[in-house]
This record gives structure tokens, C-alpha cells and sequence, in this order.
């Protein structure tokens, strides 16, 4: 894993084929920031647009916690 990278997970769209979204959890927005600056990233982001039909969304959102209840 990256540094300041907590976890990954890819997931596919079962109701809009070839629809996938990637969930990073990151321990910083500064450790984040960090690996969107690195070229490991820019390969990785050209790869998608590379095996991607339509333009693909990159987006980041920030949480405070993970912890809810129901």
C-alpha cells in the first residue's frame, strides 16, 4: 500500500454494466494530496482512461468518522 493509504476496494455496478467505482481510504487529506501529486497516481488515472468507454469522474470526498448508527 501507499503511504498514508489505509485501505482500497474496487467495486462493479451490478445494475449499469462496465460501471465501477474505486474506494480509497486515505489517513490524511495531506498523505492524499501527497500521492495525487506522484506518478505512480497520473499511470494509474491514464490506465482508467485508457480502459474506459466514457470519461471517467474522478471525485473526492471527505469524512470526519465512519462511525453511525442505525
Amino acid at each position: 500500500m501507499d503511504n498514508g493509504n489505509i485501505s482500497y476496494n474496487l467495486y462493479e455496478e451490478i445494475n449499469y454494466p462496465n460501471s465501477f467505482l474505486l474506494l480509497e481510504e486515505w489517513k490524511s487529506r495531506k498523505a492524499l494530496n501527497k500521492f495525487i501529486a506522484t506518478d505512480v497516481n497520473k499511470t494509474k488515472e491514464q490506465k482508467i482512461r485508457q480502459l474506459s468507454i466514457a470519461e471517467p469522474s474522478f471525485k473526492v470526498d471527505h469524512f470526519q468518522s465512519r462511525d453511525f448508527k442505525l
